[in-house]
């Protein structure tokens, strides 16, 4: 027991002379550096009785293992006592606000635009109706009427620079944009409209005649925008507004 004691002793000692090189470029370096080592250590494992033979082939496929590992850490590129620089986080600017962008868009032709008719165009993103009385005044307003929602084009002209709404009966400064009388004076406006939604006014926009084309003074970035505040209320959740999800 004593002797193969010693024996195991003397061959962990042995085993302690490998040395791993501080850089291994290939597996034939690897070979050649540790084949001194190894063979000496497989000439005692050869004359160990077999249960101390097997515990010894233990030890040495871990230690190879170990080697291995270690020469894969000592590469080039990764050079020893050197930590790699962690680069910050960017943060992504993704609620730049987007500027108002005021331009004279064609909207309607003057041939469309006759008296007593209201007429709609859609540009940018944007519907508005263009008014025309009959005494010759013209406005350019939002197609959608409160409260309803209404289309412009199905509102009445009641002279003075006022439209109608069709369902809640409501008129509108067309040059203001404000409401004018009762809000939502219709039996079903009183009903129901009135109480569910309060005054509100209808935008209205600069118009001309440029030629043969009715022209209408809209924000073209408008679309932009809304669509900037939708989908920042989406992802604020996220935390991807301002890169911090990043």
């Amino acid at each position: 027991m004593w002797q193969r004691l010693g024996s195991a002793i003397r061959v962990w000692n042995l085993g302690k002379r490998l040395v791993v090189p501080e850089r291994i470029h290939s597996a034939s370096s690897i070979q050649n550096s540790h084949a001194v080592p190894w063979c000496a250590l497989a000439c005692t494992a050869s004359a160990l009785p077999s249960r101390s033979r097997a515990v010894l082939t233990s030890a040495l496929v871990a230690m190879l293992s170990l080697a291995v590992a270690s020469s894969a850490l000592l590469m080039p590129g990764a050079p020893v006592g050197r930590t790699a620089a962690v680069q910050p986080r960017s943060t992504v600017n993704m609620a730049a606000k987007i500027a108002n962008k005021q331009v004279w868009v064609d909207f309607a032709s003057a041939a469309e635009c006759k008296p007593g008719t209201v007429v709609s165009g859609f540009r940018y993103g944007q519907e508005i109706a263009i008014a025309t009385e009959k005494a010759g005044g013209q406005f350019a307003l939002s197609n959608k009427l409160p409260p309803t929602g209404q289309p412009a084009t199905f509102g009445e002209l009641v002279g003075k620079g006022q439209i109608v709404e069709p369902v809640s009966q409501t008129a509108f400064n067309m040059k203001t944009g404000k409401p004018v009388g009762t809000w939502c004076p219709s039996p079903i406006g009183k009903l129901i409209l009135g109480r569910l939604v309060g005054p509100t006014d209808v935008p209205v926009y600069p118009c001309r005649k440029s030629g043969n084309n009715v022209q209408v003074l809209i924000n073209v970035n408008a679309k932009a925008q809304f669509e900037q505040n939708y989908w920042r209320g989406v992802l604020d959740a996220q935390g991807k507004v301002d890169g911090g999800y990043y």
